[in-house]
């Protein structure tokens, strides 16, 4: 795992990349920090390894810390890297979301100017609604229905609208 580690470091993009995205085979907790370090590398391709691995490795190591990391990676310049951030928190770090900051970053992410962005958070929201399925976590959503965007209005009644299954008696 250390080679992985110093390869982080390497001038060769290709070899960082390739790192960043092998430690969630080879890495533990230790490798969290490094990757984290990653997610500002000038390549966006090293950085959407380094999301990728991160949230591999949050989830087998239980570091809710990441979350955080991956969640700031919703903001950053590549598509690349947004796409792979909200994949990340809709399925390894669904079930650890627990910060309603995280689901206002994802409804936020509905609005990105690359549709495939947003079409991933608005998975990532669905997952997270029905995997955790608590108020707190669907309450951003519910309030998401008095902004003034339409374009969001409408995702955020279709993930409700899956969840809410309506029976007749």
């Amino acid at each position: 795992m250390s080679d992985l580690v110093g390869q982080l470091r390497d001038p060769d993009p290709e070899v960082r990349s390739f790192a960043a995205y092998y430690l969630k085979n080879f890495g533990d907790e230790s490798a969290i920090e490094p990757l984290i370090s990653t997610l500002g590398d000038p390549e966006a391709a090293v950085r959407r390894s380094a999301v990728h691995s991160l949230a591999v490795l949050g989830l087998r190591t239980q570091q809710r810390r990441v979350v955080d990391h991956v969640e700031f990676a919703l903001g950053d310049e590549s598509p690349e890297v947004r796409i792979e951030a909200a994949m990340a928190l809709g399925t390894w770090l669904s079930v650890m979301i627990d910060k309603e900051r995280t689901i206002w970053s994802l409804i936020n992410a509905l609005k990105d100017t690359d549709a495939e962005v947003a079409d991933r958070a608005a998975f990532a929201l669905e997952n997270i609604y029905v995997r955790k399925g608590s108020y707190d976590l669907a309450k951003p959503l519910l309030d998401a229905l008095d902004g003034g965007d339409e374009a969001v209005k409408e995702k955020v009644r279709a993930i409700l609208a899956r969840k809410i299954r309506i029976e007749d008696k």
